[in-house]
């Protein structure tokens, strides 16, 4: 019996709409495994690889660079003075796994200070 599905069979038969049907849904289940995996390949770099320390700061110039460390060192307050570090870390290269390790922070924390950094600005970090 399920082999007449697979034939042309008769256009009047009660089972051949049934073969459309069938098949019409087994595509939509492969287009949305489709659609869904990408998503997920998408969420899972977004949200697992891009943070694991792929963002610095932009490069920053050399006055840039001379006004942070002077704060750095003006700073009083030890939190203020880990965002300064953080900030002239990236510049030198570092990740954001190695400078939470370097500043005794999470990696969430070091990443929030450096995007806030590059959104507003040093006076961000005091």
């Amino acid at each position: 019996m399920l082999a007449f599905l697979f034939t042309a069979g008769d256009a009047n038969s009660v089972l051949y709409p049934l073969f459309w049907l069938s098949l019409l849904i087994v595509a939509f289940a492969v287009v949305m495994t489709f659609i869904l995996g990408a998503i997920w390949l998408f969420a899972r770099w977004y949200w697992v690889v891009q943070p694991a320390g792929g963002y610095h700061v932009h490069h920053l110039s050399s006055e840039e660079a001379r006004a942070i460390e002077q704060a750095t060192q003006r700073a009083t307050d030890e939190e203020e003075r880990a965002r300064y570090e953080a900030v002239l870390l990236s510049d030198q290269g570092y990740s954001i796994p190695e400078i939470a390790r370097l500043t005794d922070h999470e990696k969430s924390e070091v990443e929030s200070w450096l995007r806030i950094f590059e959104e507003v600005g040093p006076q961000a970090l005091h």
